[in-house]
Order: structure tokens, then C-alpha cells, then sequence
């Protein structure tokens, strides 16, 4: 008896290891086969503006300096949201401290938006007429919250609302 078990477990392993490892070979695959596998970001985007050689050399170039830049925000952002959160989590509440990391936090927010706003100026820079109401939609896609806000319909009317718990 405990042997058919063991045997059924045995047989059960080796099918669920087949099975990962298939699957593993197989998305690899896969993801060489699709356009630029290394970086999606850069295939999405010069598909999505139609980039000629030229123009892809230098959206490369900008990608890499603001990239570099975003990055080290972010994690800054990161970091501040994370003393945020161990703080409220074993303090008690303060108006003045739970405001610093707030103020902190905010300060990386708006300058990974002011990077963003950089970036798409840079990026129109090297584009014709033509692509640039692309990279507006683009834009509008990463800048603007889907599909809670309605900002297409209601974006003069926005109002942003806060409520504190004491």
C-alpha cells in the first residue's frame, strides 16, 4: 500500500517537473522569437512612433540618461514610502512626522513626473511631425490613471479629495 503511493508521488513529481521545465524552454523561446526580447520597452515604443535609424540611436541615448536618473528616484521613492509605512506602523499617530515623510515622498513623486515631462520633450525633439501625436497618446497612456479617473472626459474637473484618520 505504501509503496503504490509512494510510486503515484514518484510519477507525480517527475509529470510536474516535465511540465515546468517545458515550460520553461518553451517561454524562452518564445520571448527570442518577439521583437526586441532584450528591451520591450524600446521595441514598443519605436514601433509605436515608426523611429527610422537614426532617430532610434538618439531615443536610445535618452532612454539611457533619463533611465539612469529614474531610477535612482525611484528607489529613493521607495525607500521614503517604506519609512512611511514602518512608521505608521509602530508609532502612534503625529500630524508633523507623518507630514515630513508625506512631504518626503511627494518631493520624489514630482521629480520623477518632471523627469517624465523631460524625457517627452527630449523625445518630440528628435521626432518629425507626423509621430509626434503618437508619442502624445503614448504619453497620455503612462501620465494619466486607466480607467478609474475618466480623465478623457473629465480632466478639467478633477478634484482631489483626503481625508485624515486621527
Amino acid at each position: 500500500m505504501k509503496k503504490s503511493y509512494l510510486i503515484i508521488i514518484i510519477i507525480a513529481l517527475v509529470a510536474l517537473t516535465t511540465a515546468n521545465v517545458w515550460l520553461f524552454f518553451r517561454s524562452k523561446s518564445c520571448c527570442e522569437q518577439s521583437c526586441c526580447a532584450n528591451d520591450e520597452s524600446k521595441c514598443y515604443l519605436a514601433k509605436s512612433l515608426d523611429l527610422d535609424t537614426n532617430q532610434s540611436q538618439q531615443y536610445e541615448a535618452i532612454k539611457v540618461k533619463h533611465q539612469a536618473i529614474a531610477a535612482h528616484l525611484a528607489d529613493s521613492l521607495h525607500q521614503s514610502q517604506d519609512l512611511l509605512v514602518d512608521y505608521i506602523q509602530q508609532k502612534e499617530y503625529n500630524d508633523d512626522a507623518i507630514l515630513q515623510l508625506e512631504e518626503q515622498i511627494q518631493y520624489f513623486q514630482r521629480l520623477l513626473l518632471q523627469q517624465s515631462v523631460e524625457q517627452y520633450y527630449e523625445l518630440k525633439s528628435i521626432l518629425k511631425s507626423e509621430q509626434i501625436p503618437a508619442l502624445d497618446s503614448l504619453y497620455r497612456h503612462i501620465l494619466v490613471c486607466r480607467p478609474t479617473c475618466e480623465a478623457e472626459v473629465q480632466h478639467s474637473n478633477s478634484h482631489i479629495h483626503t481625508n485624515k484618520a486621527k
